[in-house]
């Protein structure tokens, strides 16, 4: 297909073993809109555009928390928030404390996607190989020996590679590409950090039948447990239900950063003028429009 990652996806009753459902990853809105997320639809130039902006927009934040450090002595003076200064004042006031609040979530956001973009920039940091995702995964061959005649099928590759992992949870099957490709089944087990794409795996020859590869990702270094902890780092699951929420605003709170930075930029220049802030009006508006949802609700 072109793409960098497109797996087949089966939906399958487990009593009747009726396919319900099947789909290539592109097909349903929801992995569209993670394809436009992660690579723009643009393939692999796509995916290293997504990650060059994860690595700008962390350095926006890191220069903007540089930037706003006041000192020690004037750090209670840095908390303020002015709704009467104006204009000018509001939007910095507004900049700043969105900020605050969000560049750790800001900051992990673009590391960490900077991170799945670029695989190899953390695997050479601490020193292992095949952490990827997908086709950045570590390439294991078959022997291509035929035993018996017959190619391994696939409930019986799922079947060999749970003889590790017997209490693990199966996600992913990759079949074999090409005669000398193998059978890679990808498990979760109860422990690992990584729920949504778990590192546990094991490669069958399809000729022989034979494992010939083990992965237990309970068993990684440090090193190999922190890149783990990259994908459910970026998408805030780490963290819980709560986290999740937090990347969330923090992602919401963007656009209202850097229209609050242009805006502040804009005054500067003499581009907009600096005026007072109608408050007043603002509060009528609210008041408009929570009886107007009264009366809808009503």
């Amino acid at each position: 297909l072109g793409q960098p990652y497109a797996p087949l996806m089966v939906a399958v009753n487990p009593y009747t073993a009726e396919v319900l459902a099947s789909r290539l990853w592109g097909q349903t809105a929801r992995s569209w809109l993670l394809q436009l997320h992660s690579q723009l639809h643009l393939g692999r130039r796509g995916w290293r555009l997504v990650g060059s902006l994860g690595l700008l927009l962390a350095f926006s934040a890191a220069s903007g928390l540089y930037l706003w450090w006041p000192g020690f002595r004037r750090l209670p003076q840095a908390f303020r928030f002015r709704t009467a200064a104006g204009l000018a004042c509001l939007s910095v006031d507004v900049h700043r404390w969105l900020g605050l609040l969000g560049s750790t979530a800001l900051l992990m956001l673009g590391l960490t996607g900077f991170g799945l973009a670029y695989p190899g920039v953390g695997e050479t940091l601490v020193g292992t190989s095949g952490m990827g995702h997908g086709d950045d995964g570590p390439s294991v061959r078959s022997t291509g020996q035929a035993m018996g005649g017959r190619p391994v099928g696939l409930a019986e590759a799922v079947l060999l590679a749970r003889g590790p992992f017997p209490r693990s949870d199966v996600r992913l099957v990759t079949t074999p590409d090409g005669p000398e490709g193998t059978y890679r089944i990808t498990f979760r087990q109860p422990a690992e950090l990584n729920d949504r794409h778990p590192m546990t795996a094991v490669w069958i020859d399809p000729h022989s039948g034979q494992i010939r590869e083990v992965r237990n990702a309970l068993r990684f270094g440090p090193g190999e447990t922190a890149l783990t902890a990259i994908w459910p780092l970026h998408t805030g699951e780490l963290l819980g239900g709560w986290g999740r929420f937090a990347w969330f605003l923090a992602g919401l709170a963007l656009p209202i950063l850097y229209v609050t930075g242009l805006l502040r930029w804009l005054i500067a220049r003499g581009s907009v003028p600096d005026r007072p802030v109608a408050w007043v009006r603002g509060r009528r508006l609210a008041a408009r429009a929570r009886l107007a949802l009264r009366h809808l609700i009503a």
